[in-house]
This record gives structure tokens, sequence and C-alpha cells, in this order.
């Protein structure tokens, strides 16, 4: 990558971490990389000369919640007040068909992002077993919070996989499992009156 399109795609990055607050490592690698800019190693030395020089900045939040595939808190990445000193006489440099694209792909990237910062799933160590923690908030409040005990790591992590795949279905499936089932109604039986009419 030549010092053209070192700075061009330093710019990039700055434009997405302007469009995300708070987006994670994960979520920044998969944007970037789907801008066809840029390869993963070209992106982690971006990043890392971005953070480096003030315009970026990488951390944990204190209090953070959400964690990874490891149980890990998520590393968020923000946009510095320096950064955006930068980025404002620059971002009309950034060519139209790029800027145009990233425009467009920004509805398809914020659902994404929506869905990954409602839908969680944490697999830790518990003495000899692993403890799963599933949860599905919508905005206001944990709609699920549910944990389990796995026999290993292996099912923790496919237990974690399948919830974040597939949300909705593992969220139907449990309410129609932990639900009562519809009652059926009786036989009917007849009062006293209602019986055949005497002949006599």
């Amino acid at each position: 990558m030549d010092r053209l399109e070192t700075a061009e795609s330093k710019m990039i990055l700055l434009y997405i971490l302007r469009r995300w607050t708070g987006v994670t490592v994960g979520q920044l690698t998969r944007i970037a990389l789907d801008t066809g800019y840029m390869d993963y190693f070209a992106f982690v030395a971006l990043l890392d000369a971005l953070c480096r020089d003030g315009l970026a900045t990488r951390a944990v939040r204190k209090g953070e919640t959400q964690k990874d595939a490891e149980g890990q808190p998520v590393v968020r990445c923000d946009l510095t007040p320096r950064g955006e000193e930068v980025l404002r006489p620059l971002e009309s440099r950034i060519p139209r068909h790029v800027h145009a694209y990233l425009d467009q792909a920004a509805e398809s990237w914020a659902k994404e992002l929506r869905r990954e910062n409602t839908v969680s799933a944490e697999c830790e160590p518990d003495g000899a077993a692993w403890r799963v923690r599933l949860r599905l908030n919508d905005g206001l409040r944990d709609v699920v919070d549910l944990r389990l005990t796995v026999p290993d790591k292996a099912t923790g992590a496919a237990v974690c996989a399948q919830w974040r795949r597939d949300t909705q279905a593992a969220y139907v499936g449990l309410l129609a499992l932990l639900s009562p089932p519809p009652s059926a109604p009786g036989p009917v039986r007849p009062s006293p009156g209602d019986g055949p009419a005497d002949a006599s």
C-alpha cells in the first residue's frame, strides 16, 4: 500500500469511526474489510497508526457488559476530537465512489451493529463445568437473560454461536417449550334438563 492509498484508507477508517461511535474492534474490522479498500493486515496497521497518533482510541470501557466469544469485555473504538479535526478538511478528498459506497452501506451496517449490541452470549469456566449466559435486549430492557451450566467449553461455544446465529428462532422455541399448552376442551356433559324427552 503506497502513501496515497495509506492516507485514503486512514480517512476511510476515520469516517467510519465518526459514523459509529463505540464500534467494537470486531465490528470495525468487518466494516473496513467490506469496503474492499484494505486487507486485514493493512487494517490492523492503519488502526494502530491512528491510535498512536491520537486520532482514534481503542479501549475497554468502564462497566462494559458486552463480551466477545472468549468471554472477555469487548474493545471499542472511537474518533477523538483531534481525529475529527483532521478528518473535517480532508473528508472531501475521499473518492466520490468510496463516499457513496460508505453512505449506501451505512444502513445495512447499522442494522447489523444494532443487532450485535442487543444480542449477547458469554461462556466462562465454572469449576469443572462452563457457565453460559444468553441475553436479548430490546433497547429498553432485557427480554431474555438466561444462564445455563454446560459440561464443556465446546458445548458452551456451540450454544453461544447458535444463539447469536438465530436468536429469534431460539427465543420463540423457548417460549413454545416453556409455555403451557392451550387447554383442550373437555367432554361436554349434558345438564339434567338436556336428556331425551319422555315419550309417555
